[in-house]
């Protein structure tokens, strides 16, 4: 009986792939590993796969991963090794990269270029984004832009340190060319309200401030114009006064006048003072008042500075 059922069950398989080729290829089919070009099933070994993937778990690699195209998580991503992307890598939860992270984005015409986004679930209106900063095609500028949705800081850079001792920098920015010159023409610095510069810092270390300077809220003190000029006054008789001129571009009629008196024209019961005498020259006028009653002075040549202030 046992030969008889074992028979007749032959005889209705061979029926049943006669009838239905679809069904005969499906029984003998082979599948290979997955490739490019090919679906298949994941070896252990070094494998490539082509089209764009969605894992709703956590993705961990211990090696390098090279990624080309996109990649999405629904949770964490880590690789213990170094990730190459050539497209986007979306992940809902944390990304850990052992090594190091290259990604490669490809060119859009006349686009700057999204390189990364970062944010928090709870304020989508906030983010923190790495970018090209130009829509100029074949040029990368790297960009960073953060967009805060309240009043509270938009980027905020918060160096710690365990020790407080010692002369190098908490923070520190260091430009240099590409050949790890230091800058000798453009500014190392500058700062930027909507595209204006407003204070930027020269490579020899002078600093320029477009508004001006207040120091501790008091009045604003928005250029200072300065010159310098031997001047040698002759004899001056008792109770009298002698002028000579320095010429300082930038003057205005009032400026307060700072003047510099070397040491070797000063003469006891004597004085100078100074004054805008012509703005559109820029004449400052240097007094040399001889106080003395009686004697005639005659101070020795030297070189004065005249200095305007401005506010």
């Amino acid at each position: 009986m046992r030969n008889i059922l074992h028979s007749f069950l032959l005889l209705a398989l061979a029926a049943i792939l006669a009838v239905s080729p679809a069904l005969a290829g499906v029984v003998t089919k082979s599948i290979g590993p997955a490739s490019t070009t090919a679906t298949g099933y994941v070896t252990t070994g070094t494998q490539s796969f082509a089209g764009a993937k969605t894992f709703t778990g956590g993705v961990t690699s211990n090696s390098n991963d090279t990624i080309n195209g996109n990649l999405t998580v629904n949770g964490n991503f880590t690789a213990t090794g170094t990730a190459d992307i050539t497209g986007a890598l979306t992940a809902t939860g944390a990304v850990n990269i052992g090594g190091a992270i290259t990604q490669s984005k490809a060119a859009q015409a006349s686009t700057a270029e999204t390189l990364g986004t970062f944010g928090v679930a709870d304020d989508t209106g906030a983010s923190f984004v790495l970018l090209n900063g130009t829509n100029a095609n074949s040029q990368f500028i790297p960009n960073i832009k953060s967009t805060s949705t309240s009043t509270r800081i938009a980027l905020l850079f918060d160096p710690r340190i365990t020790t407080d001792s010692g002369t190098a920098g908490a923070f520190v920015i260091d430009t240099r060319t590409t050949g790890s010159a230091a800058l000798a023409t453009r500014p190392p610095f500058q700062l930027q309200n909507g595209g204006l510069a407003i204070f930027q810092i020269q490579p020899t270390g002078i600093a320029s401030c477009a508004g001006g300077i207040n120091a501790g809220g008091g009045t604003t003190v928005t250029r200072i114009v300065s010159a310098a000029a031997a001047l040698d006054f002759p004899s001056t008789n008792a109770g009298l006064s002698s002028d000579l001129t320095i010429t300082v571009v930038g003057v205005a009629t009032g400026d307060c006048i700072v003047l510099g008196v070397p040491a070797e024209s000063t003469i006891a019961n004597t004085l100078y003072t100074a004054f805008v005498s012509n703005s559109t020259t820029g004449a400052v006028t240097v007094r040399f008042q001889n106080a003395e009653l009686l004697t005639a002075r005659d101070p020795a040549s030297g070189t004065f500075r005249a200095s305007a202030i401005k506010f």
